[in-house]
């Protein structure tokens, strides 16, 4: 991970919400000062309020463990993580240096929890500067948006002059969510949903999406684990967000020599359900994907190797990119799922967390799509 970038010796700072966007910023001449990217998947693990040592450590260890136990072979270190929360917290040391923040986020829940964990962090600076906001859900010159990263560089330097004041206001109700996320139970996220948050047009829809991440009342599974089931279970006839990224790399030379951008859409979809198609499906049918492809490979390996899996994998004879090496096939139960037959909890535990709510055996919170409501389950009981 790297150390915040400069581009220049302007007083400005610009926080974004991940590398990408960072890199396309640094890109951009007319874009001053300090560029800051925040890298944090903050819809899965433990999310509480803590003292920075201790919040800085636990997210830390999260996310380590998390990468390697999905890229074994990677270099990355738990020092390496921590160190980024560290060089994070340098930069907000010194936030009245800056003459005015610039934060550039988009819509989707990834991007709108970390818009909550700034903003909260920024109203308890003191002599803070002046702060903007760029927040975009679709751009007029991009069919298919998903995020900034969508945007080219000529395009992202037009969000510039349209930023907007972050006003005090915003500031305190995004301290209120921060104590919703870092909450131990639910009953907070699931009054906030029932209602648009003012100053913030993205954020119900995002925090619902939140919601749908708990285990599915009626089936035991999460929104994710259900559509990556069904993306196997059903493959998706078409993919037109992959087709159209295709002929724009085609028309742009950017496709291996000897194939067509429709070679490749229809090789893809005659081939076996592997990575890459399930990822590619999982975007089409994300209102607002949020999930990037390690985290896709994360949901995949656990249900692939829980104590009863729903997946099963096998390696494509002759593939030589990784991506399309594995091909995924549902287990029986898997199947009785789909077919509303059957629940997670009938062979399986669960242990993870959502925010500050750890999801276990003796608490077990279930989102129940049907009340718009969370339920609690003990030992896997209604």
């Amino acid at each position: 991970m790297s150390d915040t970038q400069s581009s220049n010796d302007a007083r400005d700072l610009h926080i974004t919400n991940g590398d990408c966007t960072g890199e396309m910023l640094k890109a951009i001449e007319t874009i001053k000062g300090e560029i800051l990217c925040w890298r944090d998947l903050l819809h899965d693990g433990p999310v509480k309020d803590l003292p920075f040592d201790q919040y800085a450590a636990l997210r830390a260890q999260f996310l380590w463990q998390a990468v390697t136990a999905t890229e074994p072979d990677t270099e990355l270190s738990y020092d390496s993580v921590r160190q980024d929360f560290q060089q994070r917290k340098q930069v907000f040391d010194r936030l009245a240096e800056f003459d005015q923040i610039t934060l550039w986020f988009e819509h989707d829940l990834y991007d709108q929890l970390q818009l909550i964990e700034i903003l909260n962090a920024l109203g308890q600076c003191p002599d803070l500067p002046p702060v903007y906001l760029i927040c975009i859900d679709q751009h007029t010159e991009v069919p298919h948006f998903h995020g900034l990263g969508d945007l080219n560089l000529e395009q992202l330097q037009g969000l510039y002059p349209l930023r907007q004041p972050v006003q005090a206001e915003q500031r305190q109700t995004a301290a209120g969510l921060w104590q919703m996320l870092t909450s131990d139970t639910p009953e907070m996220l699931a009054s906030v949903i029932k209602q648009e948050v003012p100053g913030f047009a993205f954020m119900q829809g995002a925090l619902k999406r939140l919601a749908e991440e708990y285990p599915f009342k009626r089936h035991g599974l999460t929104k994710t684990q259900w559509w990556l089931l069904r993306s196997v279970h059903q493959p998706l006839a078409e993919l037109p967000v992959h087709k159209q990224r295709l002929i724009d790399l085609d028309s742009q030379g950017s496709l291996p020599e000897g194939a067509s951008a429709g070679q490749n859409y229809q090789r893809l979809l005659k081939g076996p359900m592997n990575f890459l198609r399930i990822f590619l499906s999982l975007q089409e049918l994300e209102e607002a994907p949020f999930m990037g492809d390690l985290w896709v490979q994360k949901e995949l390996d656990l249900l692939c190797t829980m104590d009863y899996p729903l997946l099963t994998r096998e390696s494509v004879p002759n593939s030589k990119n990784p991506r399309e090496s594995t091909a995924y096939q549902l287990t029986s139960r898997a199947i009785d799922l789909m077919q509303r037959q059957g629940h997670w909890r009938d062979h399986n535990s669960y242990d993870l967390w959502r925010g500050g709510v750890h999801i276990n055996a003796d608490a077990c919170w279930y989102w129940d799509d049907q009340s718009n409501d969370f339920c609690l389950g003990q030992q896997g009981v209604f």
